[in-house]
């Protein structure tokens, strides 16, 4: 009887084989300022109860050490808007923005750009 040999080199070497299901698995961090934006400012809940909404980051633009930002409501691509967020500005920043334009201004109202050029 002839078996086939088989060259797994994935079979002893943890780096090249998915982590086993009771095996902790290694996830990197953030690796740029973009990362670290889209985890601060994506599925983040926008104000209080029945006018609350929660957002869904499309894209991020950085620029220098500026950025730009593409958000809306989850599932509601039409309210999108773009924040173009300076240096000096944070993502609660951004946040606090962003409740403030929606609780104050109407659907049709809102301006496709919105500059946060210094904390509010």
């Amino acid at each position: 009887m002839h078996r086939k040999l088989i060259n797994d080199k994935s079979r002893n070497d943890r780096r090249l084989r998915a982590p086993a299901a009771d095996e902790p698995s290694e996830r990197p961090g953030p690796a740029s300022p973009a990362d670290d934006l889209f985890a601060a400012l994506d599925h983040r809940q926008i104000g209080e109860g029945a006018v609350s909404w929660l957002t869904e980051v499309a894209a991020i633009h950085m620029e220098r050490q500026e950025a730009w930002v593409q958000v809306a409501p989850v599932g509601q691509s039409s309210r999108s808007v773009i924040l173009h967020l300076s240096r000096q500005v944070t993502a609660k920043h951004a946040l606090a923005t962003l409740a403030k334009l929606w609780s104050t201004m109407a659907d049709e109202t809102v301006p496709q750009v919105i500059h946060v050029h210094q904390p509010i």
